[in-house]
């Protein structure tokens, strides 16, 4: 094991405002979503209404009332052989939008809202956010992701907040990551998970680093391998596709670019925690204070790292992509839910903001495949349509995502859809920028990295969205995305084991 600098600067913390809205009763809606009938009327105040509740509808969601302590007493499993979870398994009541949410009996009927919040994401990208909730949705597990910095309130048992600190300075990243880690664990949350970018990118030393502080006593776990995407981690140096990371096309990344494979100098160089390099093998007696890079080749190693995290009285804090956040997720204490079907999409407008060769391929396929690619003005018509975003002369990739943002609202106001799908994570904050922040329910990954979510936008029809990073998925990711959700129930409608 290898030792690096430590005793980091202490970093001030910040007060973070919290929004204390409640979210009211209800009503009942079927739990399928039909397609729009072709009747259906546009609704041209759509986004004002948007615009309107973005700062009430918006920010709230159902949740489910904590019944204490001995809550938890059955047994369900999720995921792989001999992941056993001891928590109770719910039936779900039909809510508006199909929204997959907990609800609990109170002894006084059923309610939507939770008094605790058990795990805190910290992401430092939309995308990522939306890959770590989907996860936890996946496994039946309520989530919430929100882009607010500023709302912790707690609505579900595991609350994910988009910091947008990936292209921020590395103090700010961290002076971020301590008041919303200080802010979870005053709120009682019992992990903290920072989901990390797979391939390097952003502030990580700063950010695991600002982590640590927040949570004097533990150590933190740090799982950097997301090998169903082809990231491989053997010495604590990171791999793609068997490259090491800093001879791949992120090393040109136009706002991130990865100049270094070994993870352990990546960290140092923003971080002066202790932190070691370890095997699955070498998880125990972890000293407080210090970061462990654990190497994973195989899906195999990512759930072992996740079974030792679960069965420690010690770890509470874990780093990594969406890979340990969803092996986690297979082995915590935390109560079950039905895993809820994917809705049907008939009519989906694509946006991809990301200027990666990956993601080129995969629209340029597209087109080929015979999806329509459209200028931000049309006729209204059923689809799958790729919007071809126009130039404007010399802007940054964050001036474009922030116009592209405006344009999908725009749209909107005219058109309805039934998803948005989005690739690149600065194009996807940039529309839910546009549209005031609205909560977010995450629904399940319909392909490894795409996961699927619904927009709270307040509106009386429902909007999906589903998001992939730039830089990974199959070059036919939309075909499949398409033939995948062209029906009532897809991939996600599947119950977990023992749910009766």
């Amino acid at each position: 094991m290898q030792e690096h600098v430590h005793d980091a600067q202490p970093i001030q913390r910040l007060c973070v405002k919290v929004n204390c809205a409640r979210n009211p009763s209800m009503a009942r809606r079927p739990e399928a979503v039909p397609p729009c009938p072709k009747s259906h009327r546009r609704q041209d105040n759509r986004m004002d209404r948007m615009a309107e509740s973005s700062g009430t509808e918006g920010q709230r969601g159902g949740g489910a009332e904590e019944q204490g302590g001995n809550a938890r007493r059955s047994t369900t499993s999720c995921g792989g052989e001999g992941n056993q979870l001891h928590s109770p398994v719910h039936m779900i009541s039909p809510l508006p939008f199909c929204a997959p949410l907990l609800l609990r009996s109170s002894g006084q009927g059923i309610i939507a809202k939770t008094d605790t919040m058990d795990v805190l994401v910290l992401a430092d990208d939309l995308t990522g956010a939306l890959e770590a909730g989907a996860r936890f949705a996946g496994c039946g597990i309520e989530a919430r992701v929100t882009a607010d910095t500023g709302l912790m309130e707690t609505l579900a048992p595991v609350l994910v907040v988009d910091t947008e600190t990936r292209h921020a300075r590395p103090a700010e990243a961290a002076r971020t990551i301590y008041a919303l880690a200080r802010e979870g664990r005053d709120r009682g949350a019992r992990y903290l998970y920072k989901k990390t970018d797979s391939t390097l990118r952003g502030n990580i030393g700063s950010e695991l680093g600002a982590a640590l502080r927040a949570s004097p006593g533990s150590p933190l776990l740090y799982v950097p391998a997301y090998p169903q995407m082809g990231s491989t981690v053997k010495g604590a140096r990171l791999y793609v596709r068997g490259v090491p990371v800093a001879e791949t096309g992120f090393a040109s990344d136009t706002l991130n670019p990865i100049a270094e494979s070994n993870i352990l100098a990546v960290l140092s160089e923003q971080c002066r925690s202790p932190m070691f390099s370890v095997s699955v093998s070498e998880l125990q007696a972890l000293s407080p204070g210090a970061i462990y890079v654990c190497d994973g080749e195989t899906d195999a190693d990512v759930d072992a790292a996740a079974r030792a995290f679960a069965g420690s009285n010690q770890l509470r804090l874990a780093a990594g992509p969406a890979a340990f956040a969803g092996a986690i997720a297979t082995r915590v204490d935390l109560p079950r839910r039905r895993r809820a079907g994917f809705p049907r999409v008939a009519k989906a407008l694509i946006v991809n903001g990301s200027l990666h060769e990956t993601s080129l391929s995969q629209v340029r396929r597209a087109e080929a495949c015979g999806f329509e690619t459209v200028e931000p003005v049309w006729e209204d018509a059923p689809g799958w349509r790729i919007l071809k975003v126009p130039a404007a002369g010399q802007e940054s990739p964050l001036q474009r995502a922030k116009r592209a943002g405006e344009l999908v609202r725009q749209i909107l106001r005219e058109t309805d859809f039934d998803a948005l799908v989005v690739f690149g994570g600065d194009t996807a904050f940039g529309i839910l920028d546009a549209l005031g922040k609205p909560w977010i329910l995450p629904i399940g990954e319909v392909l490894p990295g795409v996961p699927l979510a619904m927009l709270n936008l307040g509106t009386t029809r429902p909007m999906y969205l589903l998001t992939k990073a730039g830089g990974f998925g199959p070059v036919d990711v939309l075909e499949k995305l398409r033939r995948s959700l062209d029906k009532e129930t897809g991939l996600g409608g599947q119950f977990l084991e023992n749910d009766q």
